[in-house]
C-alpha cells in the first residue's frame, strides 16, 4: 500500500502539468482503493476516493470530483476522522479554485475565438475584394 501511495503521489504531482500523469494517478488511487477494501479499512478507502477526486480535478472532470468529495465528507462526519475531514476540506478548496479558473478562462476563450473568427473572415473579404476589384 505504501508503494502505491508513493507512486500515486508522484504521478499526482506531475498531474498538475500533464494530463496523462493525472490519469495514471487516478488508476493508482483505484488500485489503492481495492487494497483498502480487501483490508477492510473504510477510512483508508475514503482517502483513496479523495485522491481519485484530485485526479478528476486535474482532468477537468469537476462535477465528478464534487460528487466524490461530498460523499467522502459524509464518511468523515460519520466516522469523526479529523484527517479525512481535513483532506476533504483541502480538496474542496482546490475544486473551488479550479471552478474559478474555469469560469475566468471561458470568457477569454470565447472572446479569442470570436476575435480570430472575425479576423480570418475579414482577411478573406479583403483578399476577395482586391482580386475581384482589380479585374
Amino acid at each position: 500500500m505504501a508503494w502505491l501511495s508513493t507512486l500515486g503521489g508522484a504521478y499526482s504531482a506531475m498531474g498538475d502539468y500533464y494530463i496523462t500523469c493525472s490519469v495514471v494517478a487516478g488508476h493508482l488511487s483505484l488500485k489503492q482503493l481495492r487494497v483498502a477494501v480487501e483490508m477492510g479499512d473504510p477510512i483508508t478507502a475514503a482517502k483513496c476516493f479523495v485522491y481519485l477526486s484530485v485526479s478528476k480535478i486535474q482532468q477537468g472532470c469537476l462535477q465528478q470530483a464534487k460528487r466524490i468529495i461530498r460523499s467522502q465528507w459524509k464518511v468523515a462526519l460519520r466516522s469523526k476522522d479529523n484527517q479525512l475531514s481535513a483532506m476533504c476540506q483541502g480538496v474542496w478548496k482546490r475544486l473551488q479554485h479550479a471552478w474559478h479558473q474555469k469560469r475566468k478562462r471561458l470568457p477569454q476563450e470565447k472572446q479569442t475565438n470570436h476575435h480570430d473568427l472575425f479576423n480570418s473572415s475579414f482577411k478573406v473579404k479583403i483578399n476577395s475584394n482586391s482580386t475581384n476589384g482589380g479585374k
